[in-house]
Parts: structure tokens; sequence; C-alpha cells
């Protein structure tokens, strides 16, 4: 579980400098880390869908 959230913050982790609308997809994804670590892996997929 722990293995999986780094790989996705570094997917997105380039996106800010794109344009702002990634960098507010950055920063909620950076609050779907506090969540994946509070709830299970399968609410965090859901919530990465859901940005996307």
């Amino acid at each position: 579980i722990l293995i999986h959230s780094p790989l996705h913050v570094s997917v997105f982790y380039f996106s800010p400098r794109l344009s702002p609308v990634f960098t507010r997809i950055f920063l909620v994804l950076v609050f779907n880390l506090s969540v994946f670590i509070s709830w299970s892996e399968r609410t965090f997929h859901l919530s990465l869908f859901y940005v996307i």
C-alpha cells in the first residue's frame, strides 16, 4: 500500500509545470494522500479517478 501512493504522486508531480489547473489537481492529490493513509487503497484510487 505504501508503495503505490508515491508512484501516483510522482506521476502528477510534473503536472503543475504545465498549467495552473494541474497545480490544483496536484494539491487535491496531496489531500488524497492523507485520505489514503486513513482509509483503504480502493478509496484512494476512486478519489484519483474522480479528480481526473
